[in-house]
């Protein structure tokens, strides 16, 4: 593979990996150039302004392990998505096709069949053509199980209450601790956030999911459900080393709700969650696990900010429909991208 490589080399040859992977001919390419296929770390993260980030130009946020994925691939400034919601978003990704094509029109629940082994993904080429899959965190596509190629290991990953327990004891808590609970542990929160929540706990008919716990937690970074399932990232990278892989990291936040530790609380309040830097240590990885003589691409692909994503406000119903629809995917590759 050549050293330097532009934005449409980097497209055809990855088009071609996928496919050559699959088993399916492509002719995209010169003969002599013909792909060999490649290992994907796909990273992912939910509801994430394309906006809020420091390489993006954002005067606040600071995200430098996410600004030297942009420097050291391509940034797409104009990405943008049909259907910016959990579930349409995510089927297209894993389809390729746009929302009224693959039926998933709006975000499904635990009643609703999403995903399943008949759909055409491209986990499941690669899955069929001898290639390691593996999906950890968010998947909001219906259970892991319907699909063959991946297991249902839970948004946290697997034995995370045992590891929470085991490294920050909720019996260290006294009994009403804090003005409300995530993963049992105790929330701190502003006087404002705490009148904001306890308004929406008043609504007779509120969303599932309450999007109104913003605040401190008290659990180590180390200890959070995303650097939990990080780690079983990594160790899945390490073990398959000398393999094909495709491997994807979903992370939820930013996405309400915010519980938020330290030192990001103090630095930011209400703005991030710690993803940022849990992904830098996935792509300081990548330098250790790519297969001799190969090559391994990494993408990360933030989902756009629907209604309540954390956001700069815009002036007009337009802007805001238009920037809500557009996220900051990241293509990273080894070598040089012009």
């Amino acid at each position: 593979m050549k050293d330097g490589l532009s934005r449409r080399d980097f497209l055809r040859f990855g088009s071609g990996a996928l496919l050559t992977a699959g088993g399916v001919s492509l002719r995209l390419l010169p003969t002599n150039a013909q792909p060999q296929g490649c290992n994907v770390l796909f990273l992912m993260t939910d509801e994430h302004h394309h906006g809020v980030l420091g390489c993006a130009g954002n005067p606040i946020v600071r995200t430098p392990s996410l600004d030297r994925l942009a420097a050291e691939g391509v940034r797409f400034t104009q990405a943008s998505v049909p259907t910016p919601f959990c579930s349409p978003t995510r089927a297209s990704i894993v389809t390729g096709f746009y929302p009224h094509r693959h039926g998933i029109t709006k975000n499904i629940d635990g009643t609703e069949k999403g995903v399943d082994s008949t759909w055409t993904t491209t986990e499941g080429i690669l899955f069929d053509s001898g290639c390691f899959t593996a999906h950890r965190g968010k998947w909001h596509l219906g259970s892991r199980n319907d699909v063959r190629y991946y297991k249902e290991v839970g948004y946290a990953g697997e034995g995370y209450n045992r590891f929470l327990e085991d490294r920050c004891p909720a019996a260290q808590f006294r009994e009403g601790e804090g003005h409300a609970k995530i993963l049992g542990r105790p929330l701190y929160m502003t006087p404002a956030a705490l009148r904001a929540h306890e308004e929406w706990l008043k609504l007779p008919h509120r969303y599932k999911q309450d999007i109104s716990l913003i605040g401190r937690t008290p659990i180590p970074r180390e200890c959070l459900p995303e650097s939990h399932f990080t780690d079983q990232v990594i160790a899945l990278l390490r073990q398959n080393r000398d393999r094909r892989f495709m491997i994807t990291c979903s992370y939820s936040p930013p996405h309400a709700f915010w519980a938020i530790c330290e030192p990001y609380y103090s630095m930011y309040y209400l703005l991030l969650q710690p993803a940022a830097r849990v992904l830098g240590h996935l792509r300081a990885l990548l330098q250790h696990v790519r297969p001799q003589g190969d090559s391994a691409a990494a993408e990360l692909w933030p989902l756009p900010g629907a209604p309540g994503a954390v956001a700069p406000a815009d002036s007009g119903q337009a802007a805001r429909r238009r920037r809500r629809a557009r996220d900051g995917r990241v293509l990273l590759w080894p070598g040089d991208v012009h």
